[in-house]
Formats: C-alpha cells, sequence, structure tokens
C-alpha cells in the first residue's frame, strides 16, 4: 500500500516529534523529503526547524539541514532505445546472473542484497552479496576508467553539481571522499568490510589533534561523544558538513548559536558562565594521569 501524500514509508510526516534512541540520541526516520520547494524551486538542503519543549513552553530552537538530491541517476550510464534506465539495469542483471528481475517487477534490491539501512524491512538474502558489495565491485572497472582526477564517486552519491561533501574538508583543503572512505571502489566493496559499520576515522588523519578516547572503535562519528558526554557533532557539525562548510545553510545554526560560523568554539553557547578550566577533548575521569593531546588549532587554519 502506498503511503498519503506527505507521509513517509515509517509513518513520518514533516512535523512531529523526534524519539530517543540508543545512548539518548534523538532522531526520526523516514521524513518524505524532496529536493523540491512548495514554490517548485529546486533546493537540495532544506532546513528542518527543531524545538525543545518543556511541556507547552518552546525552551530552546535551532535549525538542522536534511540535505536530499534527485541528482544521481543511473540513466546516467544505462540507457538502451525504448526502455527506461530501471528496465535497462533489471536487463542487465539478468544477463549477467541469470535472474529474471525484469519479468518479476517490482524488484527491492535490498530484499536479495542486504543493506543495513533496510534492515527493518528485510534480511536479505546471506548466500548473496550485501547491497554496498554488489553495488561498489560490478561499477568498479566502469567508475575507476574515468581516471583518478575525477571523483567519480558523485556519479551515484549527490552530487556533481550539489555535492554530498561541503565541509572544510573539500575547501579550502580539497580532500575528496577517497581520502577518508578508501580511494578504490573494490576496496570499499571488498567481501570483509561491514557496510554502514566499518566507517572513515577521524583519528586516521588527526592523530595529533583528537585523542582516542572519544573515537572508540566501532563507533561512526555521528555517534561519538566528548567533553562530558556531548555529541561530538554538537560543535563540529554534522558528517560531509563540518563546520567551516562550505554552503550558506549549513552555516546558519552555528552563527545562530555564537554569532559567527565554524565549529562551535565559544563556551558560552553551552555554559551560563565562562569555565575557569581550559577545554579538554578527554574525559579526566577515565584517565586522570594521562596528559591531553588535543592543542588549539591555529586561527589562520580554521
Amino acid at each position: 500500500m502506498s503511503p498519503e501524500p506527505d507521509v513517509g514509508v515509517t509513518g513520518t510526516r514533516f512535523f512531529g516529534d523526534l524519539t530517543a534512541g540508543e545512548d539518548d540520541i534523538w532522531s526520526v526516520a523516514g521524513i518524505p523529503l524532496t529536493p523540491l520547494t512548495d514554490d517548485l524551486e529546486y533546493d537540495p538542503y532544506p532546513l528542518a526547524r527543531v524545538t525543545l519543549w518543556d511541556v507547552n513552553e518552546a525552551v530552546a530552537q535551532t535549525v538542522a539541514v536534511l540535505p536530499v538530491s534527485w541528482e544521481v541517476s543511473c540513466k546516467t550510464c544505462h540507457y538502451s532505445p525504448g526502455i527506461t534506465a530501471e528496465i535497462d539495469v533489471l536487463r542487465d542483471h539478468d544477463t549477467a546472473f541469470g535472474t529474471t528481475l525484469e519479468a518479476d517487477r517490482p524488484v527491492f534490491c535490498a530484499s536479495c542484497h542486504y543493506s543495513k539501512p533496510m534492515a527493518a524491512y528485510t534480511a536479505g538474502d546471506p548466500e548473496v552479496s550485501t547491497l554496498s558489495q554488489a553495488i561498489h565491485t560490478s561499477h568498479a572497472e566502469y567508475m575507476e576508467a574515468l581516471g583518478s582526477e575525477t571523483n567519480y564517486c558523485y556519479a551515484c552519491h549527490p552530487g556533481f553539481e550539489y555535492p554530498h561533501q561541503r565541509d572544510v574538508h573539500a575547501k579550502p583543503h580539497n580532500i575528496a571522499c577517497g581520502a577518508c572512505h578508501g580511494q578504490q571502489m573494490t576496496e570499499i566493496g571488498r567481501v570483509t568490510r561491514e557496510a554502514w559499520v566499518e566507517l572513515p576515522r577521524c583519528i586516521t588523519c588527526h592523530s595529533e589533534d583528537v585523542d582516542l578516547d572519544f573515537e572508540p572503535e566501532g563507533v561512526p562519528y555521528k555517534n561519538a561523544r566528548g567533553h562530558g558526554g556531548v555529541l561530538c557533532a554538537t560543535c563540529h557539525g554534522p558528517q560531509h558538513a563540518y563546520w567551516p562548510a562550505t554552503t550558506t545553510q549549513d552555516a546558519i545554526q552555528p552563527i545562530g548559536l555564537q554569532g559567527h560560523s565554524g565549529y562551535i568554539d565559544d563556551c558560552l553557547v553551552c555554559h551560563a558562565t565562562e569555565p575557569d578550566a581550559p577545554f579538554e577533548h578527554r574525559d579526566f575521569t577515565a584517565k586522570k594521569n594521562r596528559p591531553p593531546k588535543w592543542a588549539p588549532i591555529p586561527t589562520a587554519s580554521r
């Protein structure tokens, strides 16, 4: 059964409540977003207003970017006269693997190829490769043929015109996707890699800037905590849009909180009074005798 208008596949609407999950991380899934405003203007970086309520009184409010795009399209490569790109994909699969997907439409890829984001709906088939393995390995030879000068990740992950990566790594440092996720698609699609679990870690590059206490093995950045249990993303921004970000929309939150863009470096954003102790990333209750490795980043490089 198809959802009602303006209702997502999880029953979520544009307005509603967040839900407390593991480790008291509040979230919502399945918001029915498109990159179009009500005036039919293209906006791949729409804003969501988040309000904290105390019974019937709004006590705090902020905005967050919810990136969404339909810039990606299989028809960039999958095209045959007289048929859609979707049918072309199924026909190629049938030819390569002896399946009958074109005749068995509609097809839900994750019903066979396990995908962690879809785990609540289907467990997939353990006898076949995961969706990440299948997609990355089967397309590797075609994408990598474009050459190392092309960020071919954007052929499937939004996007060349409106990049998913819009953070301080992209500009001014010109660090592309492969620096964190792996330079070769075959590496990303290897059988031993658990997609959505084995993710890049900040400590890989920032070994002299941050402490391992707040990026333990198996914990992705979006769930990592520091400074008294605060989520890292609270001060540094979400993954792929670390502050200072390259878009106007992503700068609204830090500017609203502290009066300027960039990661949160004003203690009074959270503290009622300026703390006497210096800011530390480490949790001294765990290792009191070990000096911190973190040091302030020079202003010129921010």
